[in-house]
């Protein structure tokens, strides 16, 4: 089973947003730091200053993209969670316990839930559409993360 294309990102972003730039932006970007953390955490081999300018771009868009302004009140939570699962993931990846690494990968992709706020607060705030949301999303990223070869085609924070 192949990766993830860029245009599936692109395309999951579009989906987020509910056609709200802003929400798609800052959507875009969440996804782009976490994936550019778990890089480095990875040992993954990387490109400073692609790297440095991908923090640069996520500084920037928590301190001025104006999704994020307005609603940050609904999101600076589940980022704080998201980061705290993501620790015990990487902690749960090692143990000795079988439960606990099998479900590592799981907490690890928690991170998402950032971005079905983004989508719950840019739809209006509709359940029903951020269940469909969901739904996709999760069918989607579970082929991406259990498939085989190289991950997402634009990650301007890996070494050429």
């Amino acid at each position: 089973m192949a990766r993830a294309a860029q245009a599936d990102w692109e395309a999951y972003h579009d989906a987020v947003s509910f056609g709200d730039p802003d929400a798609r932006e800052l959507s875009a970007m969440w996804s782009s730091f976490c994936h550019a953390l778990d890089d480095v955490i990875d040992g993954e081999a990387l490109d400073t200053e692609g790297f440095s300018a991908e923090m640069v771009r996520a500084l920037g868009a928590f301190s001025f993209n104006p999704f994020y302004q307005k609603h940050k009140h609904e999101l600076w939570g589940l980022i704080v969670q998201s980061i705290s699962y993501y620790m015990e993931s990487d902690r749960w990846r090692y143990s000795q316990n079988p439960d606990e690494v099998k479900h590592a990968n799981a907490m690890r992709a928690f991170y998402d839930c950032v971005n079905y706020q983004i989508g719950y607060i840019a739809s209006g705030y509709s359940f029903e559409k951020m269940r469909v949301l969901t739904k996709q999303w999760r069918d989607f990223i579970w082929k991406d993360v259990n498939a085989d070869g190289v991950g997402v085609v634009d990650e301007p924070w890996r070494a050429k």
